[in-house]
């Protein structure tokens, strides 16, 4: 046995500790309290956007915010260092590269950014007023949901803390305990891989081929396994 394996077990027991002393149900919706609000919110986000957005207080509020700051921002990027040319609004806002990107495929936003420079901003401005209800939408519906499960799992861990089915509660949590701290190594062991790999021997390579538990989980990782098929030829 090598510190890997020890390093594993202590992970483990602290996972599981957690989960026994937090019970199953607490541990559950801990575990599955954001992919279930993530979904939820990802699902019904457009209802509560489209009530925002028919809302004409909602509407012109967010909108009227939108459109100073375009002109904040285009009015500062021209008197500080003059427009670039081929500069699109979104870099003028600064937005992160990737959120520019996937705007800019849009064809009406390319040639609506383009004379957003010439003072036709309008059009820019109802897309990103969209763009941040949908966002504010998220949000709500997420948090919202998150706070309607924490007191479910409130009332529903008060009832299994009774004597008869406490026990259950605890092993329950004790179980899901330790299939957190197994999914913690394994998205540990997927993240190094390319580096193990790579690189010469190390004490972590060496850590790893002296363990049981360690080399039997970096050579059987079910989650690379699931990337098998983007290798396929």
């Amino acid at each position: 046995m090598s510190w890997v394996d020890v390093l594993i077990l202590v992970i483990l027991f602290i996972n599981g500790m957690h989960g026994w002393q937090r019970g199953l149900i607490y541990t559950f919706f801990s575990m599955m309290g954001f992919l279930i609000a993530g979904f939820v919110a990802k699902m019904y986000h457009p209802v509560l956007s489209a009530y925002m957005m028919k809302n004409p207080k909602f509407f012109l509020f967010f909108h009227d915010m939108v459109w100073r700051r375009i002109k904040i921002a285009i009015a500062g990027e021209g008197a500080s260092m003059g427009m670039v040319p081929g500069e699109n609004i979104f870099q003028v806002l600064r937005f992160p590269k990737g959120l520019e990107t996937l705007l800019m495929k849009n064809e009406v936003i390319q040639d609506y950014s383009a004379k957003a420079m010439e003072g036709v901003q309008s059009y820019i401005a109802d897309v990103l007023t969209r763009m941040f209800i949908d966002c504010i939408s998220i949000l709500i519906l997420f948090m919202t949901i998150k706070i309607i499960l924490n007191l479910l799992a409130y009332g529903l861990n008060g009832i299994a803390s009774l004597p008869v089915l406490n026990g259950m509660n605890r092993l329950g949590g004790l179980s899901l305990g330790v299939m957190k701290g197994l999914f913690i190594v394994l998205i540990f062991l997927t993240m190094i891989t390319p580096f193990a790999a790579m690189a010469e021997k190390n004490i972590f390579t060496e850590g790893v081929d002296a363990s049981v538990l360690g080399k039997y989980l970096y050579n059987h990782n079910p989650i690379i396994a699931m990337f098998e098929k983007f290798t396929e030829i």
